[in-house]
């Protein structure tokens, strides 16, 4: 059997990271940082509607804060994100000033957790690592004949 991993399945495409934080100077300097790494990055600030948003922009990535002023705070829209078969591959860093209040070992938690205050490089790192980890998942080619 040959095998194809996922980056050569996708192309060497622009990775696309979702951003959604209830305070839009955050949105905007974490998507300028995003941008200046090369990714393509949209941001949100309003949590209502999120995971609809996700399922259309197929992010490879999805960044956002654990205290969102809303219904759903982060660890909730990560776990609906992780439990949803077309988005549950979809890596999720949660960024949280309350880092007590999120177990990191929940099954659907997020793949990693930023505790505020954070470095830029902390924030790039983290992406880069996950969407790197993503992108190197070996698929099987399967032969249609």
């Amino acid at each position: 059997m040959n095998y194809l991993s996922l980056d050569d399945a996708v192309g060497s495409r622009v990775k696309k990271i979702l951003i959604l934080d209830n305070k839009k100077a955050i949105v905007e300097m974490i998507r300028e940082v995003m941008l200046a790494q090369g990714y393509e990055a949209k941001g949100v600030i309003v949590a209502d509607g999120f995971i609809n948003r996700v399922k259309r922009y197929k992010p490879d990535l999805v960044l956002m804060d654990y205290n969102l002023l809303s219904r759903f705070n982060g660890v909730e829209l990560c776990h609906q994100i992780k439990i949803n078969v077309n988005t549950a591959h979809i890596p999720v860093i949660l960024i949280s000033a309350y880092p007590l209040a999120i177990d990191p070992l929940n099954y659907h938690g997020p793949d990693a957790l930023i505790h505020k205050p954070f470095s830029l490089e902390e924030l790039t790192e983290n992406v880069k690592n996950l969407i790197s980890l993503k992108t190197q998942k070996i698929l099987p080619i399967v032969n249609v004949n």
